[in-house]
């Protein structure tokens, strides 16, 4: 009897555990906030990426599409799960966007409009280059509600170095970041003061 309950919990275990990992791969359908279509690697393929509510803030998964060799129909894998991408507020004027800019790139803006004296909106643009998605550039601005002298504003192009800080151009040390190794504390500081 004893043995049968143990092999009955492995069981319950192996079951269980498959269905925690199937969740934290695939996303609810309710949980996305917003989709696109793009062919990130130049394959030919409708590759999607996906911003999915998770707790305050959003996740990014990207698909890549790929054939099947014996059916030879297009299926989606997943190619790439960046946790915490984004702020995602409970509030419109909070809900982060994603978007496929002209050339391809991935845009992903997060902000607060809705609540609170500080304002901010913050746009990552993101590309595929090496075997890899990396930060090409951010866009970030903020302001007080309540004290108009208090703003800044920042456009960095990663790649180049160059951008624009409250309305003056500047040029600084700067290199595409991984977005595997993306975090908000990887905003230059010039963007935050």
């Amino acid at each position: 009897m004893r043995r049968l309950f143990q092999i009955l919990l492995s069981a319950m275990l192996v079951v269980s555990s498959s269905f925690v990992h199937a969740q934290e791969t695939e996303p609810r359908i309710q949980d996305v906030l917003g989709s696109v279509t793009f062919d990130f690697n130049g394959d030919g393929g409708f590759d999607r990426a996906l911003l999915v509510q998770a707790d305050g803030v959003a996740d990014l998964y990207i698909y890549s599409t790929v054939q099947d060799p014996q059916t030879k129909d297009d299926k989606l894998n997943l190619f790439l799960k960046k946790k915490e991408i984004a702020f995602s507020g409970p509030l419109w004027g909070q809900l982060p966007s994603i978007e496929v800019s002209g050339k391809g790139s991935l845009r992903i803006k997060s902000e607060n409009s809705a609540i609170g004296r500080n304002r901010w909106t913050q746009v990552l643009t993101l590309a595929y280059r090496e075997e890899r998605f990396v930060v090409l550039g951010i866009t970030y601005t903020s302001y007080d509600t309540l004290d108009p002298n208090s703003f800044t504003d920042c456009d960095l192009n990663l790649v180049t170095g160059r951008g624009v800080r409250k309305g003056k151009a500047i040029t600084l040390p700067l290199k595409p970041i991984p977005l595997v190794d993306w975090s908000d504390d990887k905003i230059p500081s010039v963007c935050t003061n």
